[in-house]
């Protein structure tokens, strides 16, 4: 069915399913991984990359940071010549018309397993992102690096947002470090709703805010980590 600007709303189930993939895991299984077609969603409140694989695959599906869609979903996909933003874009484009590769199932799951074991060195990537937004001086930056900024960061926060979440999952629901975590996880969650406003000084003040959450996020899950480790916080 078409779809608006050129894209094509397609069902998964037929000849792919597709997997979900929060942007930070996907970009770190792309590392390892022979992909076949990768379709990136910018939505800045929630970017995500789809990996195509076997129809029949979403049934079993079960890897944290996505979501398998199968038979009952469908995806919009861009025209194949669309290879960056406004709107959904291809990473690794498909043949010409819409002709899908895909993905090997095993390997993707394996791929995003070894990534989860980065996540200490991700936290203290984002500690130095946020940390260098927030150390902005009084000047405003150049309208295209605030853009390219609030798109990092919305991304940072949504990959960690399911970070911390797994986290606390794992904690006894009496623990006061899961009670704080998920607070904190619904606080970054408003903040990553929120409008960054039209203009450039709005903008830069929502950039700054969520530089903010990201740091206040890390800070949850080092305590979280510590705590299971029996490390002091």
């Amino acid at each position: 069915m078409a779809g608006p600007n050129g894209t094509l709303i397609a069902p998964a189930g037929v000849e792919w399913d597709a997997i979900r993939v929060s942007r930070f895991p996907a970009l770190q299984a792309l590392k390892r991984l022979k992909s076949g077609s990768v379709l990136v969603d910018p939505t800045p409140s929630n970017p995500v990359l789809y990996f195509f694989v076997a129809p029949g695959s979403a049934a079993d599906w079960h890897v944290p940071h996505t979501i398998a869609l199968g038979a009952t979903a469908s995806v919009v996909l861009p025209p194949p010549s669309r290879q960056a933003p406004p709107g959904p874009y291809w990473l690794v484009p498909p043949g010409t018309s819409l002709a899908i590769r895909l993905t090997s199932a095993q390997e993707l799951r394996a791929a995003l397993a070894a990534g989860l074991t980065e996540a200490p060195a991700y936290i203290e990537s984002i500690r130095t992102t946020a940390a260098n937004v927030l150390a902005w001086d009084t000047g405003l930056p150049r309208h295209d690096d605030l853009r390219d900024t609030l798109w990092l960061l919305g991304g940072h926060l949504q990959a960690l947002i399911h970070l911390l979440g797994d986290a606390a999952r794992t904690c006894p629901e009496s623990d006061t470090a899961r009670a704080s975590a998920l607070l904190a996880i619904d606080e970054a969650r408003v903040c990553l709703a929120a409008s960054p406003g039209s203009g450039l000084v709005s903008a830069t003040r929502h950039a700054r805010s969520l530089a903010q959450e990201l740091k206040q996020l890390c800070d949850q899950y080092q305590a979280l980590t510590d705590a299971r480790t029996g490390e002091p916080a």
